[in-house]
């Protein structure tokens, strides 16, 4: 693959998740890799609070998350460890409905 087939993917990716260019993503040292894995950690998040069945299985799956994500999504993570407690809460709430 050479290189322009990859930067014409890249472009052809960004577009479709993110309003930026990809001049500006690369700016941003925002590569294919990056991309991906932080859309993998996007739907894995949104798979914790559909899925999780109880408090202890969310909390846990969670925390995992977290651990996980805290290089791509530094000020997201501080602030959900801020207000763990009313975040988790939503699991034990969830059994109840």
């Amino acid at each position: 693959m050479t290189e322009s087939e990859v930067e014409s993917m890249i472009a052809q990716m960004s577009q479709k998740f993110l309003p930026i260019s990809l001049k500006n993503l690369k700016r941003l040292g925002i590569d294919k890799i990056s991309i991906e894995v932080m859309h993998q950690l996007k739907e894995e998040f949104t798979g914790i609070f559909e899925k999780s069945k109880n408090l202890g299985e969310g909390t846990l799956k969670l925390a995992n998350w977290l651990i996980k994500a805290h290089s791509f999504f530094p000020k997201t993570v501080r602030s959900i460890k801020n207000w763990f407690g009313e975040i988790v809460g939503y699991f034990e709430m969830r059994k109840l409905i």
